[in-house]
């Protein structure tokens, strides 16, 4: 195997193990749990990371968002289905 070859096999394992690790890091926020620190070097890998967590938190934020407009909803519908004697 060539040097060449060698760099390759090697930035190959690296992508693979940063892969591995933003699988883990997708799982840990969904299912709410910290995965602690996670030092990563490879400029691929972090724009990965990156995207990965905004996609996240979108995601968690969009779903905030959506149960609080339905929330606000359902007590919108409650306050105009009551009378004011019922209120008290």
């Amino acid at each position: 195997m060539t040097r060449k070859h060698q760099m390759i096999h090697q930035e190959l394992g690296d992508i693979e193990e940063y892969l591995q690790t933003a699988s883990e890091l997708r799982a840990s926020m969904i299912y709410n749990e910290p995965m602690g620190t996670i030092l990563v070097k490879h400029p691929l890998a972090q724009k990965l990371l990156i995207t990965i967590i905004t996609e996240e938190l979108d995601r968690v934020e969009g779903e905030a968002s959506k149960r609080k407009s339905l929330l606000e909803s359902i007590l919108r519908i409650d306050k105009i289905g009551s009378t004011p004697d019922e209120e008290d």
